[in-house]
């Protein structure tokens, strides 16, 4: 789907320019001190307010009376995903797959229902140390893991009047072909026949395809007692670098085509106990997409952070080599955003030089600063699911792991920076047409 209009992919040589990499790599340390630059209080205050929105809801900056000039940007306001993943590992090498279907209202009247699918294998290792006693033993490994996944997204746009109609009819497509394309073979024929029963949604309005590489590293800790684990910790920390495009055909919207480049980071603590376990993390995004129209024409760059903080209970039983988990927890995520509209030629070259060269970050950081369109959205979610596996020795190690969930993020606060002040700062004002509709 790399095609049409997206030849910015590589540079005059063909190759994927080094720069776009190195870009996304420091766009997290960019975008932050462009946003903390945006507002007219000191680091020191930002940071207690975005720390403060992560894990409190009493969170105040000064606020100026709204002007006419202000553009409030759009939010998405809620969110309801469904996910399922089943994951086979032999010996070092591990396979999994996943489909989430998710439900998103926005604050302008549009509801978006997307199907990802997801396909990924790794290779891991692990060393570690036992001790057993009696009808006690005790356990600690060291385990890292690096893999490649490939993502495949659909996406379809409408009015929010039109989407519980819609959404049926998503949700039985959405399990149909996420069951063929498991399928070895009669993959086609159960889609023919469901074409015909069901219903076709039709062409999706956006695509998404992208390939990232991870890593992640973890240490744990377990003690057994007639060999069911009755007390561990483990702690983690995972990374990932993803590279994809988006094809936007909307009706009615400018087609689009998008490079997307993002990193993500994470890190994980758990304690257990008998039958039951509690975990926290915490975890970052940064996203930076260079939009385009189907001529190559750079319309516009866009860039985001997420931070996300969470935390859950976990209740099950985990005996020798199978496990049953029922998991519950809530999440508090910050999301910064910032998109630079490139309607003037000039502006364009300047930021198709930055994007090639590395060049005029500066001048790319100040258009943004002054006529940016920049968001502070703030969310609350909670998610709940299901896990089962285990592991059985057939001459080698097997693993079967499988899992669905079901999670909800709403809007709790939403500013955005208004129009710049004398002396060229941009105080936040409260974006209130997006908590009236989030019902805030």
């Amino acid at each position: 789907m790399a095609g049409t209009g997206t030849g910015q992919w590589r540079d005059e040589s063909g190759a994927l320019t080094a720069e776009y990499v190195a870009a996304v790599i420091v766009v997290g340390l960019v975008v932050a001190a462009l946003f903390a630059a945006a507002i007219p209080t000191t680091i020191g205050e930002w940071g207690r307010y975005a720390v403060c929105s992560l894990f409190g809801d009493d969170c105040e900056l000064p606020q100026p009376a709204l002007t006419d000039e202000d553009v409030r940007p759009d939010c998405n306001i809620m969110s309801t995903s469904f996910e399922g993943e089943i994951g086979v590992d032999v010996l070092v090498f591990d396979v999994e797959g996943g489909v989430t279907v998710t439900r998103t209202d926005s604050s302008n009247g549009n509801t978006t229902f997307t199907l990802l699918e997801t396909i990924g294998a790794g290779l891991s290792g692990e060393v570690g140390v036992e001790a057993a006693g009696g009808v006690a033993s005790a356990e600690a490994l060291a385990e890292a893991r690096v893999g490649m996944t490939a993502h495949d997204l659909q996406a379809y746009v409408m009015s929010t009047s039109e989407a519980d109609e819609f959404e049926r009819l998503f949700h039985q497509r959405a399990a149909i072909e996420a069951g063929s394309s498991w399928m070895p073979f009669g993959g086609g024929l159960v889609e023919w026949v469901a074409d015909r029963t069901v219903g076709d949604l039709g062409d999706p309005h956006k695509t998404f395809h992208a390939v990232d590489v991870n890593a992640s590293a973890d240490a744990k800790a377990t003690v057994d007692l007639f060999g069911e684990q009755v007390a561990g910790a483990e702690i983690g920390i995972e990374g990932a670098l993803l590279i994809g495009i988006e094809e936007d055909r909307t009706p009615n919207d400018v087609h689009t085509n998008a490079e997307i480049y993002q990193v993500d980071w994470g890190a994980s603590a758990e304690v257990g106990f008998v039958a039951g376990e509690a975990d926290a993390s915490a975890a970052a995004t940064s996203v930076m997409a260079v939009v385009r129209d189907l001529d190559g024409t750079l319309l516009r760059v866009e860039f985001e952070n997420t931070y996300t903080a969470d935390s859950g209970i976990s209740f099950g039983s985990n005996l020798e080599d199978i496990q049953t988990m029922l998991t519950g927890g809530q999440d508090r995520s910050m999301t910064q955003r910032a998109v630079l509209e490139l309607p003037e030629d000039t502006d364009r070259r300047v930021v198709e030089e930055w994007l090639d060269t590395g060049r005029n970050s500066e001048a790319v950081g100040q258009m943004t600063q002054q006529r940016g369109e920049i968001s502070y959205l703030v969310y609350e979610g909670d998610e709940y699911g299901l896990a089962l596996g285990g592991k059985v020795a057939l001459g080698v190690k097997l693993g079967l792991m499988g899992s669905g969930s079901r999670a909800t993020s709403t809007l709790v606060d939403a500013h955005y920076a208004g129009v710049p002040q004398a002396d060229g700062t941009r105080r936040l004002v409260p974006n209130l047409e997006c908590l009236t509709a989030a019902g805030g």
